[in-house]
């Protein structure tokens, strides 16, 4: 049976991304998104968790992508406990992720005043 899991968000990042090493010296990424729309018996805007383990979308967050960025995330919801316990933030609800197979990000808008425009990846 063939299921299709696939999320696309559109959202501002209230931090900066954290890059964290795993496993052999594997650089993995997480950042949180808040879109302007809110979850039914909530308040607040809605909160996504994204993980990212794709090398090169790491070094585009990392490089690229800072607090107040506009960015848009396309990947799989699922829970990050499943995919790598090493992980500090495991077990978080709203996670997207972006592998090496699948997923893609791009800054959608720039905080800064002055947008210094950086290449989009996807996979």
């Amino acid at each position: 049976m063939f299921t299709l899991n696939r999320l696309s968000v559109v959202g501002h990042m209230p931090q900066n991304p954290q890059i964290y090493f795993v496993g052999n010296n594997k650089r993995v990424a997480t950042l949180t998104l808040h879109t302007l729309l809110e979850e039914p018996n909530q308040q607040g805007p809605c909160k996504y968790n994204v993980f990212i383990d794709n090398p090169d979308i790491v070094e585009y967050a990392d490089t690229f992508l800072s607090a107040g960025d506009m960015i848009y995330v396309e990947g799989r919801l699922e829970p990050i406990a499943s995919k790598n316990s090493d992980h500090p933030d495991h077990a978080l609800e709203n996670c997207i992720s972006i592998t090496e197979a699948q997923g893609a990000l791009f800054l959608v808008h720039n905080s800064a005043k002055v947008l210094q425009k950086g290449p989009s990846l996807s996979c």
